[in-house]
């Protein structure tokens, strides 16, 4: 498994693969790839209640995001971080709102 394969599979937000692969090997000439995966850890830890906050991975590596720093700590978890963590496992994040994962889990029940 690549560097590039391991912080893919890490990303909260899998979107717009490829450019992210060549946002990531351009981060990749200016830093390690454990300074970026240090970074995403930093960053997941404080990830926005709302998916859609969450930055596309190209846009995240563009911007030099492994580099931010938080000062504030995380809010405790709460019921959206739970659909949201749920969602991320059996669907990759693709549903867009709580509502939308809900009925999504339905549909996936009948099934």
């Amino acid at each position: 498994m690549t560097d590039w394969d391991i912080f893919w599979s890490h990303y909260p937000r899998r979107e717009s693969k490829a450019a992210a692969q060549r946002e990531y090997w351009h981060a990749r000439r200016l830093v390690t790839a454990d300074a970026i995966l240090a970074g995403l850890e930093r960053y997941k830890d404080h990830l926005p209640r709302d998916p859609q906050y969450i930055k596309k991975p190209a846009n995240w590596l563009r911007d030099g995001d492994w580099d931010n720093e938080y000062d504030e700590p995380r809010l405790p978890p709460s019921q959206m971080d739970e659909w949201f963590r749920e969602c991320q496992e059996l669907h990759q994040g693709k549903c867009g709102g709580s509502l939308k994962h809900r009925m999504a889990m339905q549909l996936q029940r009948r099934a």
